[in-house]
Formats: C-alpha cells, structure tokens, sequence
C-alpha cells in the first residue's frame, strides 16, 4: 500500500511538474519577439556602442531604451522599449546572441560577470553586471555640391559645371536620382536628369561608390546686358525600407551681355495746349553687332493727337554704334499733367526675342478747359407761356477764357428779356451763368437749337495774334439742344359734369314741376360735390314725372 502510495504521489509530482514546464515554455514564447537567426545580409548596421549595465539598468540608444534584468551565470533578461517606455522586444539572452527589433535596432551580449561574496555566512551575487553592444540600422546622409570652373561668361561659351553627391550615413541609398533645373541649355550630349541607381554608405564600402562625379556642359546664352543663370541640382533616393531621401545644392553663374541698346523717349516738360507738341525717340546700339529688322511702336495719352494718318510704328536696322532719332508732333486739346506711355522696342538676336521699353516723360499742358451747358428753368409750359433759358459755362483749366456765345431761337417763340449773344469772361475754376427769357406759342413741342460757343484764352483776345509766335487756344463748339413742350390748359372732371347737366335738352311737352325746397346742407369743404348731387336729383325728379305724364 505504502509503494502504491508512493508511485500516486510521485506521478502527481511528475504531473505538476509537466504542467509548470509547459506554462514556462508557453510565458518564454510570451515574451520572445525577437528573431535569434544571424541578421540579414541586406540590413546594414550603423556603428556599434558597448554599454555596461548592472541589474535594473537602462541606457538610451537613439530613439530605444535598452533594460537589463534577471542575471544568470551566462545569460540575461534583455528589453528594448521605446523613449516613451511601451515594450518594443523582450528576450532570455545568452552570451553571443543578440534581441532585435523591426530591423531598427540590434543588441548583443557579449559577457556576464556575477561574483559570489559571503554575506551572513551565506554565499550570495554582491556584484552582478552585463556588458552589451547596440547598433542602430543604418541610414543614408546625403551631400550635393555643384560648382562651376569659373563664374564670368560670355555669348557662346560653355558653362561647365562640376556635380558631386556623397553618401555620409550608415546606410546605402538606392533608386538614386539627379536632376538639374536651370535656364541654361545643356551642350549637345549633356543632360539635366541622370540616374545614379545606387549609392553605398561611407562605412561600408571601399570603392567609388561612396561619391557619384558628374560634369554637365552648358551655352552661355546671348544676352542684351549682363545676366545671372542659377543652376540647382536636386538629387533624391531611398534607403531600404523605402523612406525618401532628397538633398538640393545651387551655382550662379553671370553672363556678359554681347550687345547693348538703349531707347530713350523725350518729350518737351510744359506746353499750351492747342500748340503742337513733339515727341522724339532715340535707339541706339552700343554693342559691336549689327542688329536688323527692329522694330519700334509708340502711344500717346488720349488729350494728345498725331496727325492724321500718322504712324506710330517704325522698322529699321541699325549697324554697331549707330543711332536712329524719331521726332513727330502731336497737339493736345485738354489741360492737365499726363504722363506718356513708353515706346516698345523688339528685334531678335540669335533667335532670342528682346523687348526693350523706354522711359515715360511727363509733360503739363496749361490752358483754359470750357464746356457750355444749355438748360431750362422747366420744360412743360403753358400755352403763351414763359420759361427762362440759362447757358452755364464752367472753366476747368489753368488759364482765363473769353467765350463768346450766339444763341437762336426757332419761329413762333419770342425773345422777351435779355440776350441771345453775350461775351464772358470766365476764370480758371469758375462758373458764369448768361440768361434770358422766351415766351412760347399756343401749343406743341418747342426745339430750341445749340448755341454757337468760341472760346479763347484771355491773354490772347487782348493781345494782337500776329505778335504771337503761334495760334494758341481758340476753339469753337456747340452745346446741347432743349425740348420744351407746351401744354394745352385742362379742364376738371366736375366742369364737364356741370356741363352736361345744364345743356338744355327739347322735350316735348312742357311741364310745370313745383319744387319742394331741400334741406340745406351744412357748410363743408366740399360744397361743388354736394351742389353737383343736388342737381342729379332734381334731373332724376323731372325725367320721372315726365316719363309718367307721357304714359297717361
């Protein structure tokens, strides 16, 4: 029985202990997440970091935090978490292995050192510490220069430039691509894009891989004046998991001008207006080339007017050195400042489209600015009726006017007060009103004609113009015209009323009706319309009576 005992309580045991084993295995598998195979040949590692750690230490490695725990004779409990202390990896780690995360980080251990001391005469760990390497994946660290083998250029030449793009990181950069954006036109058999494929990291490769060395030629340009060219070179990749990479350097380069040409615009800084006014432009070519087949267009602000059928538009060539001057007249009709527009200059050299544009002069016009308006104190009027007509002129410019004005009036319509020719003397930003007084006819629509207006500046209707050394302002002009329109005199509705009702009407008997007085109404406002009541009853009374004094 004691044996029988014994053999239930040894399976027992066995039992238990299968079950802790299993429950071990299955919290060892828990906890393992990380891959204890030999790293892949694709990944590369950055540079290595030892680190001692005892018991419950951390170090920081880049963005991980690396926890030693639980020390055995050749082993030891090895987590990696994030800076934010979540638990990336976890793994029991013998001497020569490593834990491992997402191909980011790696970390070894490399040796286990525990010593033994007497403590209250038991034999327990005094000192127990780990010593472990950590790397970090590698990653590209890109680097661009572009340079030129000299920075002054002119027409023609070749602007060579000199690309080189390094890998300085832990990481190689694959899918490597270059591109050059600029204005400049690549020689023939250079290019702006270049695939470069792959670049290896600087501490892992030992040819010329490290670097890519390009040379790009470019033609310098014909220029007008001096220009500067930028030239950026861009390269781009991605490192082995897929992220972009990009690194961008630029050179300038100048450009001397391989000609030079001028276009000035002249114009003179005060006139009068009415007088002519010229305008001169000037192209002239400094450069050491003939230029051919220019061409040359102007404007002018609406106040001034070249004369009609003038051009302003001209062709012509223009050997080095040489100058083409224009001058045209123009005449103004208004005063005021105006700034004119500038003269465009086009031509083409060595199939480049140049566009040049002058400057813009300003020139003040001095004079008087007169405008003569007709109007009418009202427009409906009575038949023999009166209305007053006023000519209002108002002087916007700069110089006292005399304007002169002849008015006239159609038949029928007679001049009652006043003047239809009158001279006045108005003032720069004034206003003077002429008036006179017409009577109409019996009835119709009144078209008054415009009156003759001449305007001249005061200080030439007081000098002799033959002392002048040219016709100033003196213009002529016509203003508005009038509509009036006379009104026959109309009559109420309750005059026609009282009309009908009066109008003897032939009847043909005679009858004698004796009228009963009526009540009289009490006074109102409204006495006509209660008159008017009364007198419709009566003619209803009487037509009642007679009506029955025809049926008997």
């Amino acid at each position: 029985m004691k044996c029988e005992s014994m053999r239930e309580n040894v399976k027992e045991i066995m039992t238990r202990a299968i079950v802790l084993l299993g429950l071990s295995l299955l919290i060892s598998l828990f906890f393992i997440e990380a891959a204890l195979a030999v790293p892949s040949g694709d990944i590369e590692w950055g540079e290595p970091q030892v680190h001692l750690l005892h018991i419950g230490e951390s170090v920081v490695r880049g963005d991980y935090v690396i926890e030693a725990t639980d020390f055995f004779s050749n082993y030891a409990l090895i987590t990696i978490y994030d800076k934010d202390w979540h638990r990336l990896a976890s793994n029991v780690t013998c001497t020569g292995e490593y834990v491992e995360w997402n191909n980011s980080i790696n970390v070894s251990l490399l040796e286990v050192h525990t010593s033994i001391g007497n403590t209250s005469r038991l034999n327990v760990p005094v000192d127990q510490w780990i010593k472990i390497e950590s790397r970090l994946v590698g990653v590209p660290r890109l680097t661009i220069a572009l340079q030129s083998e000299k920075y002054l250029h002119t027409a023609g030449e070749e602007i060579s430039i000199n690309v080189s793009i390094r890998n300085y990181g832990t990481g190689r950069l694959k899918n490597a691509r270059l591109v050059l954006n600029t204005d400049l036109t690549p020689v023939n058999g250079d290019k702006t894009e270049y695939d470069l494929y792959e670049i290896a990291a600087d501490n892992t490769s030992e040819d010329n891989n490290l670097s890519k060395m390009i040379n790009v030629r470019f033609k310098a340009p014909a220029s007008i004046y001096n220009a500067t060219y930028n030239i950026t070179g861009v390269v781009t990749g991605e490192d082995l998991f897929g992220n972009l990479y990009r690194k961008e350097d630029t050179v300038h380069v100048k450009v001397l001008g391989s000609h030079r040409v001028e276009a000035h615009k002249y114009v003179r800084e005060r006139a009068y207006i009415g007088e002519k006014v010229y305008v001169t432009l000037s192209v002239l070519n400094n450069g050491t080339v003939s230029l051919k087949n220019l061409t040359l267009t102007d404007a002018l602000p609406k106040p001034l007017h070249p004369p009609p059928n003038y051009s302003l538009r001209w062709s012509f060539d223009l050997p080095p050195g040489a100058q083409k001057s224009i001058s045209y007249p123009c005449i103004a009709r208004s005063p005021g400042a105006y700034v004119l527009p500038p003269a465009v200059l086009n031509w083409e050299f060595n199939n480049i489209n140049y566009t040049l544009q002058t400057e813009r002069p300003r020139v003040v016009l001095s004079g008087p600015s007169v405008s003569v308006v007709k109007t009418a104190n009202r427009t409906k009027i009575p038949p023999n009726g009166r209305v007053k007509i006023s000519l209002v002129a108002t002087n916007t410019g700069d110089q006292a006017a005399v304007v002169r004005i002849e008015d006239h009036i159609p038949e029928g319509v007679k001049l009652v007060s006043g003047d239809l020719y009158r001279s006045l003397i108005v003032y720069q930003n004034e206003t003077k009103r002429h008036t006179y007084t017409l009577e109409l006819p019996a009835n119709g629509t009144i078209i008054l004609p415009p009156a003759l207006t001449s305007t001249t500046d005061l200080l030439q209707f007081y000098e002799d113009p033959g002392q002048l050394p040219y016709s100033r302002h003196n213009i002529r002009s016509r203003t508005n015209t009038l509509e009036l329109i006379v009104e026959p005199l109309k009559i109420s509705h309750e005059d026609e009323i009282m009309r009908t009702i009066v109008t003897p009407t032939p009847r043909p008997f005679v009858v004698e009706v004796k009228e009963t007085p009526l009540p009289v109404p009490a006074k109102s406002g409204k006495t006509p319309g209660a008159r008017i009541v009364t007198a419709i009853f009566v003619f209803v009374a009487a037509s009642s009576l007679t009506r029955k004094f025809k049926f008997k």
